[in-house]
């Protein structure tokens, strides 16, 4: 029996064997095909920053001594409240002074006899009484009586133990009644208005650290509150133990809020860097060979090796791998892949 096909029939079947045709041909490419990721990305810019060193230091007192009698004596009494802020010339030991005192009263009175009797042939000398002599021996005794009171003076003087400067003093090391050698330390006085933060840093920075390099520090105990002061000493060796130089910088501390022996954090600035490139830390791929990105062109993303010079804040700063302009991708990344396409939409 012969079967009749119409010609709809035929090209009905055509249809169907040509589409299955293409389909099974391009099964491949339709499964596969690229799925558009959505992305936020942000523009890379150039930036001046400043070049910062982070690190820690001490706080010491910029004066800071050990007050001492320079005459030795025993201590009549003592005219302070430890802790407290005295000010310069203040009084603060009394030495027992009356052994000087009747001295000096005895010195006075001979100086006083003495200048009368120079007096007396100087008069007689002019009267050509007494010989030149008799006057010369007059005026040596009257100059060496007031030698003697001077010098009983200055004694007088050093019993009383004054400030010597203006500052916070510290506890007493002995106490009324005890006798005292010169020299020996009886109390610290601190100038707490300047203070002096000591800290090390790298070698890689000798070129870079200047004198009046300004800084800021931080400590633990002030949390909200920041400190402003300058370099005023660089060490001019590195130490070899630590590859470091010591550096000094003064601080103000006219509130006396800092107190010497404080730990703080540093921040000294060093410089500043022109048209440094920083990209959000989100952006950043860590991988075994260091950090990628994804940077956006044409709809599509490329993956690109970058290289961190530093971090600051939340942002990296970049210095190999992408260019002022380029779009990197900082949200979204989790899911690209070489070439895949993007879009890009906005938080």
């Amino acid at each position: 029996m012969k079967v009749k096909f119409s010609i709809a029939t035929i090209a009905a079947a055509m249809v169907i064997w040509f589409g299955n045709d293409y389909f099974f041909s391009h099964a491949s490419e339709i499964n596969h095909s690229p799925q558009t990721i959505k992305v936020v990305v942000t523009k890379v810019m150039a930036q001046n920053v400043p070049i910062q060193v982070k690190t820690i230091g001490t706080l010491s007192a910029k004066k800071a001594i050990d007050i001492s009698p320079e005459i030795e004596g025993k201590i009549e009494s003592i005219l302070f409240q430890y802790g407290t802020k005295v000010k310069k010339g203040d009084l603060l030991y009394q030495l027992d002074s009356q052994l000087f005192q009747a001295q000096y009263s005895t010195a006075g009175s001979e100086l006083h006899l003495s200048k009368l009797t120079y007096e007396r042939n100087l008069r007689l000398m002019e009267k050509n009484i007494i010989s030149k002599q008799s006057l010369d021996d007059a005026e040596s005794e009257y100059n060496n009586k007031k030698h003697v009171l001077k010098e009983l003076q200055i004694k007088l003087n050093k019993m009383a133990i004054k400030a010597p400067f203006s500052g916070i003093i510290g506890a007493s090391q002995i106490d009324a009644g005890q006798y005292v050698d010169s020299g020996e330390a009886l109390v610290k006085l601190f100038d707490n208005t300047s203070l002096i933060v000591k800290f090390s840093i790298p070698e890689q920075y000798f070129s870079q650290a200047a004198i009046d390099n300004k800084l800021i520090i931080y400590s633990d105990s002030l949390p909200e509150k920041q400190f402003f002061g300058k370099v005023s000493y660089i060490a001019p060796n590195i130490d070899t133990n630590t590859r470091t130089m010591t550096v000094w910088a003064e601080i103000e501390n006219t509130d006396s809020i800092l107190s010497p022996g404080l730990f703080v954090q540093v921040e000294l600035v060093l410089g500043i860097k022109n048209d440094a490139l920083f990209v959000p830390q989100t952006s950043l791929i860590p991988t075994i060979e260091g950090n990628d990105v994804f940077i956006v062109e044409n709809g599509k993303a490329y993956k690109r090796s970058v290289k961190i010079a530093q971090m600051v804040g939340n942002t990296a700063e970049i210095v190999k791998g992408i260019n002022v302009g380029d779009s990197v991708v900082t949200l979204g990344q989790e899911k690209l892949a070489n070439g895949r396409n993007v879009e890009l939409v906005s938080l």
